[in-house]
This record gives C-alpha cells, structure tokens and sequence, in this order.
C-alpha cells in the first residue's frame, strides 16, 4: 500500500511464510525463548533448566490439550542440544503451551 515501494515490491510475485512459521517454527521465538534462558543463566539463577522442569511439571494442563506436557524440553540433554544449536528447539506446539507459562514465570519468579 506504500505508492514509492510499489515499483519495487510486487506481492504478488512474493512468497511470505504464516506467522507460524515466522514465530514458531524455528522462528523468532525459539531464539527469544533461548536467549532468555541463557540471560538467566548469567544473572546468577541456579541451573534454569532443571529449576523450569520442576516448575512446568506442576502445572496441570486442560483436558484439551490431551496431556500436553512441556517440561520434557528442560532435560540436560535438551540444554546441551540447545546450546549447540544456539536455539530452543520445540515443536511449534509445544512452543504455543510453554510461551504464556515462561511469560507467567518471567513475572513471578525471576
């Protein structure tokens, strides 16, 4: 809709990405969610993985959700696996439940 980019920019010769896979699917979000962690990780709080297992293994998820459990991503194995990547890595559901339990936490615990 911007008249001077209209020479540049044809939409319909682009091809843009949902938003799922802007944000979630490899996305800005597995790289905020990293990089919150590893901030924490710096500011001093005891090992952040094995602190968020604990915690998001006390949640109680809706019947919805089919059991859906997110703490299995806070593994030694899966911080190693992380830090190699230099991302969080998690299906793009998992992200969807884990991303308002981080914000929650972010808010009351740090």
């Amino acid at each position: 809709m911007d008249i001077p980019l209209r020479r540049n920019v044809k939409p319909i010769t682009h091809y843009c990405h949902d938003w799922m896979h802007c944000l979630v699917v490899s996305g800005v979000a597995n790289i905020i969610i990293f990089q919150f962690l590893r901030a924490l990780g710096k500011s001093g709080l005891p090992d952040i993985y094995s602190m968020l297992f604990r915690y998001l293994g006390g949640w109680t998820w809706p019947k919805r959700l089919h059991g859906q459990d997110v703490h299995h991503l806070f593994t030694e194995k899966r911080k190693t696996a992380n830090a190699k990547a230099k991302t969080f890595k998690a299906l793009a559901s998992e992200l969807l439940s884990l991303i308002p339990i981080l914000a929650f936490f972010a808010a009351t615990q740090v």
